[in-house]
This record gives C-alpha cells, structure tokens and sequence, in this order.
C-alpha cells in the first residue's frame, strides 16, 4: 500500500511474534519454504520449550515453541 514501508526497508522493527505451534520443526521448515531466514535454529531450551526464530521476508521476527516437557522447580532454579 502506498506510503507504508517494511521492516526490511527501515532497518528492522520494535516488533516481534512469539507463536506456541505443534510441530516447530515443520513450523520451521514452512517458514523457510516461505522465504524466512533462519536466526535460530531450533533448540530445546532449559524451561521446556523447543525455540526457534526466524525473520520473515518483511523483515520481521518470529520466534516459533513448542513445549516438549515440563521440567520440575528445581530443574528450573538449576
């Protein structure tokens, strides 16, 4: 539209996506199959989530979880 610009064309944006998906793995692949760019690959994280985070071609930042366990309190304070 006329008189809106992209991320990708002013250098980024303060704004970001957090999506909880079933699958990030195909969730990730989808997204590169779309052209995003992979910032991270996915990796399973000490609160239980498996992350990764991706910058779609507008230049936007979206990190993709899925939660694959629950770790205890004392895992967390670990």
């Amino acid at each position: 539209t006329q008189g809106k610009l992209a991320a990708s064309t002013i250098g980024g944006s303060p704004v970001g996506f957090f999506l909880y998906v079933d699958d990030v793995d195909a969730a990730l692949a989808r997204a590169v199959g779309a052209g995003a760019a992979v910032k991270q690959p996915a990796q399973e994280m000490f609160w239980g989530d498996r992350v990764a985070v991706v910058v779609c071609p507008e230049g936007l930042e979206w990190t993709l979880a899925q939660r694959v366990r629950q770790p205890s309190p004392d895992e967390l304070m670990k």
